[in-house]
C-alpha cells in the first residue's frame, strides 16, 4: 500500500500568504487608477514623483501580508489541520470561509480604526468589507484549486 503524505507546510505557507497574493493583484490595479486620477487632472502631474507610483507595487503585497497576517495565520492552520482535498465542494467552501474571514477581519478593523472619526457610520465599513469579500473569495478559490492535492483512492 502506498501512502502519500499529506502537504502539510505547503498547504499552511500557500494560505499563510494569501494576502500577500491578493497584494499582487490589487497594487496594479491601484496604480492604474492612480495615475488616470493624475492624468485626469492636469494640476496633480508635478505633485507625484514616478518612484511614489510606482512604489505601490511593492508596498501593496507587504501592506496586505501586515494587515491580514492575524486571520490568515489562523486560517492557513484551519486548512493545515483539516487537510482537505481539492474537489468542486471544498474549492467552494475554502473560498466561502476564506471571504468571509477576508470581510470580517475588514469590517473589525475598520470600524476600529475610524470609529472616533467625525461623521462616521457604521455602513462606511461596509464597502471595504465588500470588497474584501470578493477578493477573498477570489484569492483563496483560486489557491485552493491550484494548491490542494487531488484525491486519490488507492
Amino acid at each position: 500500500m502506498n501512502v502519500k503524505k499529506y502537504p502539510t507546510m505547503k498547504i499552511f505557507f500557500v494560505f499563510l500568504f494569501c494576502p500577500f497574493f491578493a497584494g499582487l493583484i490589487i497594487g496594479p490595479i491601484s496604480l492604474i487608477v492612480m495615475l488616470v486620477g493624475l492624468f485626469s487632472d492636469a494640476r496633480l502631474l508635478g505633485q507625484v514623483r514616478g518612484g511614489e507610483a510606482f512604489s505601490v507595487l511593492l508596498t501593496a503585497p507587504l501592506f496586505a501580508e501586515l494587515v491580514f497576517f492575524v486571520p490568515s495565520l489562523v486560517f492557513a492552520c484551519c486548512i493545515s489541520f483539516v487537510k482537505p482535498v481539492r474537489s468542486f465542494k471544498v474549492c467552494r467552501n475554502v473560498s466561502i470561509c476564506g471571504a468571509v474571514v477576508a470581510s470580517l477581519w475588514m469590517f473589525l478593523s475598520d470600524c476600529y480604526l475610524l470609529r472616533n472619526s467625525a461623521g462616521y457610520s457604521f455602513m462606511d465599513s461596509m464597502l471595504p468589507a465588500s470588497i474584501a469579500f470578493f477578493g477573498g473569495a477570489l484569492i483563496t478559490g483560486l489557491l485552493s484549486y491550484w494548491s490542494l492535492p487531488k484525491y486519490s483512492p488507492d
